[in-house]
């Protein structure tokens, strides 16, 4: 409208009223068209943004994001939408052309700009530039505070963690020597987080370990200073029997002296040829403490020590306890409590160390078993009932979500000769191997000569009937025929520990199979793949089946134990097998192994964080990975989406006071379109409806992704962070619209009432004023002045002076004149 600029987003109210002024003076000179009125209002976006550019420096790591000038009149902000190789969008909001942003270096950022001006039009975004930023040379600090726990087959490293802010991760170094690696040395490891452990160590295993940092410029740094740590042992247990030999207790000078008479003890391990010795007359003195009266295989006398240490580290089999006086307990081999304390070998085979800590290949206690674990760190204000803490406790190298399994049986082929080929002419060996999924690098191979192989392990476990069993085989065929047919699971044994007891009953090995049937690897896998079964319960005639946790494999009524059981090349070809590890687990029904068995699976070692942070501290997206693979957009699906810079537009959508009727309002179909968090505009359809006010402040609001408008008089139901507040309605025609765009005091203009054809302003409608006619009697003001022209002819109404001296009274046809 000519002298009339448009009503721009934000324009203060007295403007807005100035120019409705002048709107109305022009419409009583005929001179106003529903023209006019559309250029009241902009609908025209700017321009979308050219000339995009990004560049960057190393030093300091900043990247420059620059494009070229917009030249709208109106034009109010530039959007600018940046991220970090594929992570989310950050938005910025500048009126320059030009942002310089802090980056990492050697990292590839994306880029992409809009325009917006002040009536809130939004210009389409340009064509996204990538770029990747320039690499630096400053490498990271050498890694310091490093520590080691050795266990019996792994060693636990942890250091203080880097903070650079393009660290990309550490290298690990391992060496039978302390000669320090030079900075071109292979790492033999590489983690993300500030600790690393090295497992599948034999045991008395000696290493020196070195760590360094990598940035994401590739720099390292030194070496850090060394650490040396050596894996455990387990003793054999050793059985003894003494003959001939009398202790006695309390004897002279003062009362505390433990005197033995002469004799012989037999020991060694069992099932081998015991060795006799004789033994000589001895004594000791007691002074305080416990005296530990013990033999060392191979001494040709009984010894004493105030020391389990020494006691154990001498591998000493302890005869009996001496606390002075008469206070003397023999024993022999055989179970003794001597007060708080458990004593070595009282405990069965393998089982016990010193009075600081206890090393012990499994431990039981009722129900649960413990194999491979070390609690580096235990008090009461860390563990809670209910609580665990990631990080404070480590059982057989697993976290703490893969402990709902308890292993009572792992052989990693480490070449222990404990499997037995019972029936087939084939051989079998063990070998290094670095074929990818293997767990330690070992492997049983499997060559058969002329056909089928059936191989038993030597090692059993009980079997509980109550308890459900998990059977995993990692296998992989690397050679040979494409036809070799695998049978894998488990085979009954009697309750002597030595007959075998198949599914019917019979004493042969065989007949029960529950990881594999039948199964072909006809073409060479890649990887090792694992077959796994599940058996609980016993019947009186076993099933052959794959057990499931749903429905688990059945033993026959006389199985007392399992062992493993793998037969190759059923169909007598001649396939190579690597056979990588097998176990047994007794497995947690109530937790972990159901969740695993259904439609959710979370392993461990599958979530990994960059630098170091713990999911405490995780807070930038583009350092995750999921199962070695990063997070894409998109990829992770939420029931809550809060909306950040999102671009909120209503498109056809019109708000109405009073609709269909008093104190009710209501909208009209159309569409809510949002920018998304891959970047991208989403897009709804929303359906017309209509809502009653009754008191208060009713709330309109729309919650992302749905195709419905919804309202609330309720504030915490209306602002929670999935949803936007579009009107807000206090009855009559008192609604205020506010999407993020101008809000228009609803008791003058609602939103909406003037569109290409309308101005719907209180008393001036569509009826009123129709292109260059004003309808006299339709105008009701309380005076009507600054007209100019013909106003044609007036049939009703008083005209006067300002004066009140001249009056024409055209209701009653006269005209009244004073001075």
């Amino acid at each position: 409208m000519p002298g009339i600029q448009p009503i721009a987003n934000g324009e203060s109210g007295f403007s807005v009223r100035a120019k409705i002024n002048q709107i109305i003076a022009l419409a009583a000179l005929g001179i106003v068209t529903p023209a006019d009125l559309t250029d009241l209002l902009d609908f025209v976006p700017p321009g979308v943004p050219t000339g995009l550019t990004i560049t960057s420096t190393a030093v300091p790591p900043a990247m420059t994001v620059a494009w070229d000038f917009n030249p709208e009149t109106d034009f109010l902000y530039y959007d600018l939408q940046i991220k970090e190789s594929s992570g989310p969008f950050i938005g910025f909001q500048t009126s320059a052309e030009r942002q310089i942003v802090t980056v990492k270096p050697n990292t590839t950022y994306t880029a992409k700009v809009r325009a917006v001006d002040r009536s809130g039009n939004v210009s389409n975004y340009c064509t996204a530039v990538s770029h990747t930023t320039a690499r630096d040379t400053i490498p990271p600090a050498m890694p310091i505070g490093l520590a080691s726990v050795a266990g019996l087959d792994s060693i636990w490293l942890t250091w203080i963690a880097n903070t650079e802010s393009d660290l990309a991760g550490y290298e690990i170094y391992e060496s039978g020597s302390n000669t320090t690696p030079l900075i071109s040395a292979t790492p033999s490891w590489s983690t993300l987080s500030n600790n690393f452990t090295r497992s599948g160590l034999p045991m008395e295993t000696q290493l020196y370990l070195w760590v360094r940092a990598v940035d994401t410029s590739g720099n390292v740094s030194p070496w850090s200073a060394p650490v040396n740590d050596k894996t455990g042992k387990i003793r054999s247990e050793i059985k003894v029997a003494l003959s001939g030999v009398t202790f006695q207790p309390g004897q002279a000078p003062a009362g505390n002296r433990l005197t033995w008479t002469a004799g012989s003890i037999s020991y060694g391990v069992a099932g081998d040829v015991p060795t006799v010795q004789a033994l000589p007359t001895g004594q000791v003195d007691w002074t305080a403490g416990t005296v530990y009266v013990c033999y060392t295989p191979g001494d040709t006398a009984i010894t004493t020590t105030a020391s389990l240490v020494t006691l154990y580290a001498n591998n000493s089999v302890i005869l009996g306890i001496y606390k002075g006086g008469t206070d003397f307990q023999a024993v022999l081999g055989k179970a003794f409590m001597d007060g708080g304390l458990v004593l070595a070998q009282t405990i069965g085979a393998n089982q016990l160390v010193t009075n600081a800590a206890v090393i012990t290949g499994t431990a039981q206690i009722a129900d649960a078993i413990i194999t491979n674990a070390k609690v580096l760190s235990l008090s009461a204000a860390k563990l809670q009932a209910g609580t665990a803490l990631l990080g404070s406790l480590t059982v057989d190298g697993r976290s703490l979500s893969a402990a709902a399994s308890t292993q009572v049986l792992y052989d990693t082929m480490r070449g222990s000769p404990n499997w037995l080929n019972v029936n087939g002419t084939g051989t079998y060996s063990f070998v290094t191997t670095t074929n990818v999924g293997s767990t330690t690098g070992n492997a049983l191979i499997a060559n058969p000569a002329t056909g089928v192989q059936w191989l038993v392990s030597q090692d059993q476990v009980p079997f509980d009937p109550a308890k459900l069993y998990k059977v995993t085989f990692r296998v992989l065929r690397f050679s040979g025929a494409a036809t070799g047919i695998m049978y894998l699971g488990a085979v009954g044994v009697a309750a002597d520990g030595v007959t075998p007891v198949d599914y019917s009953g019979a004493a042969v090995w065989g007949g029960i199979y529950c990881s594999a049937l039948g199964v072909v690897q006809s073409a060479v896998p890649t990887a090792f793949t694992d077959y796994v079964g599940y058996i609980k319960g016993r019947a009186a005639a076993g099933t052959q089946v794959v057990g499931t946790v749903a429905v688990p494999a059945k033993l026959h009524n006389n199985v007392r134990f399992i062992r493993p059981i793998a037969i190759f090349n059923a169909a007598t070809s001649d396939a190579q097998m690597f056979m990588d590890s097998v176990k047994i687990e007794v497995v947690n029904e109530a937790v972990a192994e159901l969740v695993n068995a259904g439609t959710v699976r979370i392993d461990p070692g599958k979530i990994t964080i960059t630098g170091g942070t713990t999911l405490s501290t995780w807070i930038s997206p583009s350092g995750t990975y999921m199962d070695g693979q990063m997070i894409s957009v998109g990829s992770i699906t939420a029931d809550k989406a809060v909306f950040g810079q999102r671009g909120v537009t209503l498109e056809g959508i019109e708000f109405q006071s009073n609709s269909p009727s008093a104190n009710r309002v209501s909208w009209s179909a159309g569409t809510v379109k949002y920018i998304g968090d891959d970047g991208n505009i989403a897009t709804f359809n929303i359906t017309g409806s209509n809502t009653a006010w009754s008191s208060g402040t009713l709330y309109v609001y729309y919650v992302t992704g749905s195709s419905a408008l919804a309202a609330s008089a309720t504030v915490a139901t209306a602002f929670q962070t999935d949803r936007i507040v579009l009107a807000t309605y206090k009855g009559g025609t008192d609604l205020v619209v506010n999407f993020g765009r101008t809000i228009i005091d609803g008791s003058k203009i609602a939103t909406g009432s003037i569109t290409a054809t309308q101005a719907d302003i209180a008393s001036f409608r569509t009826s009123i004023l129709v292109a260059g006619v004003i309808n006299a009697g339709m105008i009701s003001v309380a005076t009507l002045s600054a007209i100019t022209g013909n106003v044609g002819t007036l049939t009703a109404g008083i005209v006067q002076s300002t004066d009140g001296k001249v009056v024409f009274d055209l209701n009653n046809s006269r005209l009244l004149m004073s001075d």
